[in-house]
């Protein structure tokens, strides 16, 4: 199971299978009944929001971000059927958004699954007058119609870079305010179109980032 995988010690050989549950351009969140995890894969995805898949990797914590890299996918049933996902953390008022916090000074990022809202600029969305942002982390979707307005945005939070202050967030949804004008619901459907929005540096991390991508 991915609970059992997330037990694993870095560098030990693992195997799991599970759902595609979101991705982005380097990589994509799998999980199941016990929990989820993040696959890292450095370049777009071969498989889709939907997919049920088998896997093998090496495990990995990378500056808090537990993953499985060099991942070979030996089974995929191509199923594009929407998952199912838990019930968001709601995050929405800035008073909650402020006192969350997924990780610790050796802890790992849990992969929560949570749902914001705040003015979204380029990719970073900021929640009221917080110091702390969210950035929608290498997505494969295009929002720039949501550039200057107030959305609300549901995914996994897959780490946090301690030098800047904001979460990385690989987006399920994207849905703008109805006070906002223009701008359609947009999701993160497993397409692997877009550029590669970031530069070196930006990666899944706990308290400490590099300057270097994970994996």
């Amino acid at each position: 199971t991915v609970a059992e995988v997330l037990k694993s010690t870095k560098g030990d050989a693992v195997s799991t299978q599970g759902t595609v549950m979101a991705i982005h351009q380097k990589g994509y969140i799998l999980g199941d009944a016990t929990g989820a995890i993040y696959v890292y894969t450095n370049s777009a995805p071969t498989v889709a929001v939907g997919n049920n898949v088998a896997l093998s990797g090496t495990f990995d914590n990378y500056y808090g971000t537990l993953q499985i890299k060099d991942a070979v996918v030996s089974a995929n049933d191509k199923s594009t059927t929407a998952p199912s996902y838990p019930t968001p953390v709601d995050l929405t008022d800035q008073a909650a958004y402020d006192a969350f916090k997924t990780y610790g000074d050796s802890s790992p990022v849990d992969f929560p699954y949570v749902k914001i809202k705040g003015v979204l600029s380029g990719r970073y969305i900021t929640v009221g007058s917080s110091e702390k942002q969210s950035m929608i982390y290498y997505s494969a979707s295009d929002y720039s119609d949501y550039d200057g307005k107030t959305v609300t945005v549901t995914g996994y939070i897959v780490g946090f870079h301690s030098s800047n202050g904001y979460y990385q967030i690989i987006e399920t949804s994207v849905v703008a305010d109805e006070s906002s004008e223009g701008g359609n619901e947009g999701g993160n459907e497993g397409g692997n179109e877009g550029g590669n929005e970031g530069g070196e540096g930006e990666n899944p991390g706990g308290e400490v980032t590099p300057p270097v991508e994970g994996g």
